[in-house]
């Protein structure tokens, strides 16, 4: 008989620190198959099918956009035929998208960029001049050959730049700067 034989449980379900015994269970819980221990082969399997659905994906977007991008980009309209094929409405929503993204105010935007684009939506607003103008315009513009090479976005800024000149020459004018 040992010292340690009338401590209480058995030597082989205590865990030994230092000079104090801690009752541990005979196996370690990780260690043990059901529901309250190691999972199941089938519940491993669904573990495994959740983290090929959770990191495979995620991977494989991440390749694709490791790839080379074509030198433009699939689905907007990046030229004359790209334009032509629109609908009336599908024009004027590009128009829109357009119009609102490039006269946009920006806080770092240099002064000659907030005078343009300032004097752009005066002369938008002072002309009436509404989206399905301006898409009409785009459209006649790729009837003359030297617009044909260029995108929608080009031919926009061209055209409203000859439009709105002297709205952009007017607030340049009012900050000292001499005309556009």
């Amino acid at each position: 008989m040992t010292k340690f034989d009338n401590l209480g449980p058995k030597r082989d379900s205590i865990r030994w620190v230092g000079w104090n015994p801690i009752p541990m269970p005979a196996k370690p819980r990780f260690l043990r198959d059901g529901p309250c221990g190691r999972p199941t082969k089938g519940e491993m399997n669904k573990m495994v099918k959740i983290l090929r659905m959770l990191v495979i994906p995620p991977l494989l977007v991440a390749a694709a956009a490791a790839l080379p991008a074509p030198a433009l980009a699939e689905g907007f309209v990046n030229t004359r035929a790209g334009w032509i094929a629109l609908s009336a409405e599908a024009k004027a929503a590009y128009v829109q998208g357009l119009n609102d993204s490039l006269n946009y105010f920006f806080v770092d935007d240099s002064l000659t960029e907030a005078l343009a684009k300032r004097g752009r939506t005066r002369c938008l607003v002072e002309q009436r001049i509404t989206a399905a103008v301006l898409s009409a315009q785009i459209t006649a513009a790729y009837d003359e050959p030297q617009f044909n090479r260029f995108s929608p976005v080009a031919v926009y800024i061209l055209k409203i730049g000859e439009l709105c000149r002297p709205y952009i020459n007017r607030e340049r004018a009012e900050f000292g700067l001499g005309p556009q």
